[in-house]
């Protein structure tokens, strides 16, 4: 998989400058323990940014501004616990919840990459969509005419 640099590289109208509001990540987000890796779209740089994060003990990794950025789990892991009988109704349940893979063994069903496309709806250019997913907790963005959120 490429790297992802926050805010994509869609070429729609709008999609440069700048961002025009202020950055106030939260405190599960870390921009600087993994800043030293630069995002160059291989998949090394991809697997050093995600071991970097895992070894300060987040579980989430993208790119920021073209620098590995690290973050706490998105809440809501464990939000399809009541299908942990069946691998196919766990897998259905995460991905209705907005989770890009399900972890199913039995008595136990696990969401992970979380995504939003509502979050950071509102904003109209790649830097804000980017700056925004930060501020909302996640690691990476996507921005090509809408702003996409995901969590690593």
């Amino acid at each position: 998989m490429p790297g992802l640099m926050l805010g994509g590289s869609g070429g729609s109208v709008g999609d440069t400058g700048p961002a025009t509001i202020p950055l106030t990540p939260p405190a599960k987000i870390n921009l600087e323990a993994c800043k030293s890796i630069s995002d160059d779209l291989s998949s090394q740089s991809v697997g050093d940014c995600f071991l970097c994060c895992n070894q300060a003990g987040l579980v989430n990794s993208g790119f920021f501004e073209g620098s590995c950025a690290c973050g706490a789990e998105i809440e809501g892991l464990n939000v399809c616990a009541a299908q942990a009988s069946d691998a196919s109704a766990c897998d259905a349940c995460c991905q209705t919840a907005n989770y890009s893979s399900s972890g199913f063994s039995p008595g136990s069903c696990e969401c992970d990459g979380h995504t939003s496309s509502d979050v950071c709806a509102p904003q109209t250019s790649r830097a804000n969509c980017a700056v925004c997913c930060i501020n909302a907790g996640y690691v990476s963005s996507v921005y090509a005419g809408a702003c996409h959120c995901l969590d690593g």
